[in-house]
């Protein structure tokens, strides 16, 4: 159902900026209008997060891996790149360049 909504809304915008596109001044605020109508009518047909359940990660297993295990390696992951980043971004400032392409 989330899709056939998706696949609509989507058709509905493309046809409103394809008619808003190359038509007359008028036809383009009506165009922009539907467009913009398109936009916020869809998502009245969504679940808030406030229904979602969620279950508990000790006893989701992916891969013979506990969910909460999983999740942990995930952020120690996310934090290694963080910290790969800063190190590249550190050398990167430190590298002398040419007197042409420096910032005055």
């Amino acid at each position: 159902m989330l899709e056939l909504t998706l696949g609509i809304s989507v058709l509905g915008l493309v046809f409103a900026f394809l008619f808003a596109r190359f038509a007359r001044p008028f036809a383009r605020m009506v165009g922009g209008l539907v467009a913009f109508v398109m936009l916020f009518a869809v998502s009245s047909a969504f679940a808030s997060e406030k229904d979602l359940i969620l279950p508990d990660l000790a006893s989701v297993r992916f891969m013979g891996i506990p969910g909460n295990q999983l999740l942990m390696v995930g952020l120690l992951v996310c934090f290694l790149g963080l910290a790969f980043g800063l190190v590249i971004l550190n050398q990167l400032k430190n590298i002398t360049v040419h007197r042409a392409m420096r910032e005055k």
